[in-house]
């Protein structure tokens, strides 16, 4: 069965609610359930501080109902907050080519 890559594209700053966050819609749109998710984040950008902890938040709720996530391209404020909350460690999310310099996160 052939993956489906989801591009997310757009900006996620300090003024941004759930409901506006591209990322957290698109996560809020998938059903764990049906397995592995790709998305493709080299269009989008996330500020430190609110709006990237709902984005770790989305992630997070993913994995708990059971779906797994690869992350193409991922800004660096995103991979530093999903290494600092732990959610590398436990597996479910894996990424691929993340931009910039970030930490010791498992990538391919």
């Amino acid at each position: 069965m052939e993956t489906r890559v989801i591009r997310v594209e757009g900006e996620a700053g300090s003024e941004s609610t759930a409901t506006r966050n591209p990322l957290v819609r698109q996560l809020e749109r998938l059903h764990p359930p049906d397995g592995s998710f790709e998305l493709d984040l080299s269009g989008f950008e996330v500020e430190e501080g609110w709006a990237c902890t709902l984005c770790v938040n989305a992630v997070r709720e993913v994995l708990v109902r059971g779906g797994t996530l690869t992350l193409h391209e991922a800004p660096p404020s995103l991979v530093d907050s999903l290494e600092r909350s732990g959610l590398l460690l436990v597996g479910g999310v894996l990424l691929v080519r993340p931009r910039g310099n970030a930490g010791g996160a498992p990538r391919v």
